[in-house]
């Protein structure tokens, strides 16, 4: 599936014999009632790739009842509803996007995408008081080159979460959402969920990491798998883990 913008890429990355699917040639035609396909909870609902920092890029297969959870966790965590509006910073490619996508589509709110490789960060601000976002979400890094372009007069009164995810937050960075974005205004990241009232005093120069989800643990493990005080790794178990790796050869 893919459009007419990277319509040359697919055909060359697809394999011969399978079906090539642009969404710009579709039209209108296409009813609007629900399909009534019936769904295992248990079957695939999509592959995202990893980052392939630590070797070769691995793809990840997620079930649907993976997602639901995901969401509802997500949902209950943070109070998504249907009212929202919902910055898409991410490539749909990572999980940052997947989340916010269905996080948005299963709650009824609005989904708000913005190429920053097309349209830089220099109007994000604008966009986020005109088009009234609640709720943002990016990488820290991308935090830190948006709140860069701020000049401190500018208003976010709409604003109701900050959300950092997939790297690490640093105590510089709460300072700065302090600094820009209303008290009202929640901060969250995957390890901590410091409010508005924080005091600089107990900032350092990371943040420490918070408890595990529900139904979720996490532990300092040798090689062995064997609970330690201290560790190289950190593993986590859950029965919501993925269903499998993707065609690893």
């Amino acid at each position: 599936m893919t459009n007419n913008r990277h319509l040359a890429l697919a055909g060359r990355l697809n394999q011969p014999g399978r079906p090539l699917l642009n969404i710009d040639e579709l039209g209108s035609t296409f009813p609007e009632e629900n399909v009534g396909l019936s769904v295992s909870p248990d079957a695939p609902a999509y592959i995202l790739y990893t980052s392939g920092s630590t070797g070769r890029p691995k793809g990840v297969v997620q079930c649907h009842r993976n997602v639901l959870w995901d969401v509802r966790e997500y949902t209950n965590t943070l109070y998504i509803r249907p009212d929202d509006r919902m910055t898409v910073l991410y490539s749909c490619s990572v999980n940052g996007a997947v989340r916010g996508i269905f996080g948005a589509l299963l709650n009824g709110a609005a989904l708000y995408p913005l190429d920053i490789k097309e349209e830089g960060l220099n109007g994000l601000a604008d966009r986020l008081s005109r088009e009234e976002i609640t709720f943002y979400y990016s990488v820290p890094t991308v935090f830190r080159h948006f709140v860069g372009t701020l000049n401190g007069r500018e208003r976010f009164p709409k604003l109701r979460v900050v959300r950092l995810g997939g790297e690490r937050v640093l105590a510089r960075d709460v300072e700065s959402y302090r600094k820009h974005f209303p008290d009202e205004c929640l901060l969250y990241t995957g390890h901590v969920r410091p409010r508005g009232q924080l005091s600089s005093r107990r900032a350092a120069a990371d943040l420490r990491l918070g408890a595990p989800p529900p139904r979720a643990r996490s532990a300092s493990a040798s090689a062995k798998v064997v609970p330690v005080v201290s560790g190289q790794k950190m593993y986590a178990s859950s029965v919501m883990l993925c269903l499998a790796e993707w065609m690893l050869a």
